[in-house]
């Protein structure tokens, strides 16, 4: 099948509703990361990885094509909200993997000054004594 065809039998409620989906789960993914309940964090994988693969196969036969579909085009501002929470969740993993390794550490007697003043994203980092007691 043409991807012009491929195109025309999209059912674009299906989309939307797989985009609002995986909004949930990204929702549900930081609710789990925030309580650190990890049998939910994995079990929001399950269903979003194959969602994401779905979408970005999509996505390239759209953006391969001439001519964007004006449903697609729609989707844009979720999608984009989608990736902001995904961006969010990241960071979140990162800043409870950093308190992780700064605990470890200290157990280990390794603690020793901190050079680094920012994180990946450019923010200023937070001391890790202070994330530490923030975290318990």
């Amino acid at each position: 099948m043409q991807d012009s065809e491929f195109l025309d039998n999209i059912q674009w409620q299906d989309v939307s509703l797989k985009v609002d989906r995986l909004s949930n789960l990204l929702n549900q993914e930081f609710d789990a990361l925030k309580i650190k309940d990890l049998a939910v964090f994995g079990e929001a994988q399950k269903e979003k990885i194959p969602l994401l693969e779905e979408l970005s196969q999509l996505a390239e036969i759209i953006h391969a094509g001439s001519v964007v579909p004006i449903q697609w085009q729609a989707l844009q501002a979720s999608l984009l909200a989608c990736k902001d929470a995904h961006f969010r969740n990241i960071q979140l993993m990162q800043r409870q993997l950093d308190a992780v390794q700064s605990t470890l550490q200290i157990l280990l007697g390794q603690s020793g000054p901190t050079t680094e003043v920012y994180d990946r994203s450019g923010q200023v980092r937070r001391s890790s004594s202070a994330w530490a007691y923030q975290v318990a």
